[in-house]
């Protein structure tokens, strides 16, 4: 699976890479998310470059605050069906798939977009974007902002758009 990972702080542009490594494997109490949406933000670039309040806790880490997606796999002590679609406030999903503890999830129902529910319990509101798209293709107009959606690959892009405060509100998707 792909990873967006960092080595060290630093600028974003100049640290992170994308890389391959084997899907996670379920700890008890455990479900797997294939990841849709992950929020990209100040808060992000602040985590690689090592000023933000959370400290990296072990190199390589990966970025990511929140996320959303579908069930991918349970143990068989977990009550979720494969298919359901959830959100999750861990940290470290710049990535395809999560492992994470089943009392992180919050069930998202399907009027929510990813661009909301991959906010939930982040602490980034996303109760302030209406949920009603208007327009097409990569970026969308939602609530009072544009959604701008990036591939993991092309996270540098993201990065960028960040840095310059275009307004947008960025997604990592994939």
């Amino acid at each position: 699976m792909r990873v967006v990972v960092f080595r060290r702080h630093g600028p974003a542009e100049d640290v992170l890479e994308v890389v391959d490594v084997p899907v996670p494997v379920l700890g008890p109490r455990q479900v797997r998310i294939r990841l849709r949406a992950r929020p990209v933000g100040p808060e992000d670039l602040r985590y690689v470059a090592g000023t933000h309040r959370r400290p990296v806790e072990m190199f390589p880490a990966v970025p990511g605050f929140g996320g959303c997606g579908f069930v991918d796999a349970v143990r068989e002590e977990v009550a979720l069906r494969c298919g359901t679609r959830v959100a999750t406030p861990v940290t470290g999903t710049w990535q395809e798939y999560v492992a994470v503890d089943v009392a992180d999830l919050v069930v998202l129902t399907g009027s929510v977009p990813d661009s909301v529910g991959c906010r939930v319990g982040t602490g980034l509101d996303p109760l302030s974007a209406s949920p009603s798209w208007e327009g097409e293709g990569r970026s969308r107009r939602i609530g009072r902002g544009v959604v701008t959606e990036f591939d993991l690959s092309n996270v540098r892009e993201a990065v960028r758009r960040v840095r310059r405060g275009s307004g947008d509100d960025l997604v990592l998707t994939g």
